[in-house]
């Protein structure tokens, strides 16, 4: 076990999963300083990330196995390095910390599980209305490398929702893009420097992101997404294609 393995597994075992409105933990200090500003400085640069997959209009990404990122990552070992010996750890340590939360044989699941990383760059604009990810997500994990925020800056918290309750136990709980007016908020994280947010993509997991309002820097961060190679969770309705449109056009 390396010293980033070993720092990292502490942390993560040491942090209980909240439960409501879905599993999730979050922690502060994630990386070790030294790791953090290695990993900071060979980031890409804006005007490669800007060449990258657009998830939305305030939104670029370096995507997972992505054509155009092989030189990237052939020029910046060190980055490469680093998201390695994260990945190993998340995917050896967090999948297992759900396993109380799920009615599947996760020692059976794991052997189809990898990690999908997406290194990803928000502007001012950004935001995503309420949602569900795809069904192949297990686990979603993002690390917040710098914290983006002015005096001025409004917006761009990650909120984790669950369904006021007269819509619970309607078949409304199926939309994969419910109206906001049906959700309450639960939980709201404001991203910052070395922010690591863990949550479980059950059927359950709606989340979204305000708007980035009066935002001069740009949010750094990676998403790291615990997969598998089939569906592993329910599929839900697209009940309406105006807030389906409206999610691809943000």
């Amino acid at each position: 076990m390396n010293n980033l393995e070993h720092y990292l597994t502490k942390k993560i075992s040491a942090k209980e999963i909240v439960s409501t409105p879905f599993p999730h933990f979050i922690i502060e200090n994630f990386l070790p300083n030294d790791v953090l500003n290695k990993y900071l400085a060979n980031f890409p640069k804006k005007s490669i990330i800007k060449n990258g997959v657009s998830t939305s209009k305030n939104r670029k990404n370096i995507m997972h196995k992505e054509n155009s990122s092989e030189k990237f990552y052939m020029d910046n070992q060190s980055f490469v390095n680093i998201s390695l010996d994260i990945e190993n750890i998340l995917l050896k340590h967090v999948s297992y910390k759900y396993k109380d939360f799920v009615d599947f044989d996760i020692n059976e699941l794991n052997k189809d599980l990898f990690i999908r990383r997406d290194i990803c760059l928000a502007e001012n604009g950004y935001k995503r209305s309420p949602h569900i990810d795809r069904e192949y997500h297990f686990v979603i994990n993002f690390l917040y490398l710098n914290d983006p925020y002015t005096d001025d800056s409004k917006g761009g918290e990650l909120i984790l929702h669950e369904f006021k309750d007269s819509y619970k136990n309607t078949n409304l709980c199926n939309d994969k893009f419910p109206e906001i007016s049906s959700l309450k908020n639960i939980v709201s994280i404001k991203p910052k420097k070395n922010l690591f947010v863990s949550f479980l993509r059950n059927n359950n997991s709606y989340h979204s992101v305000p708007e980035m309002r009066k935002f001069k820097n740009t949010r750094k961060f990676i998403f790291f997404g615990i997969d598998s190679r089939y569906d592993i969770w329910d599929k839900k309705d697209t009940r309406s294609e105006d807030r389906f449109k409206k999610f691809l056009s943000e």
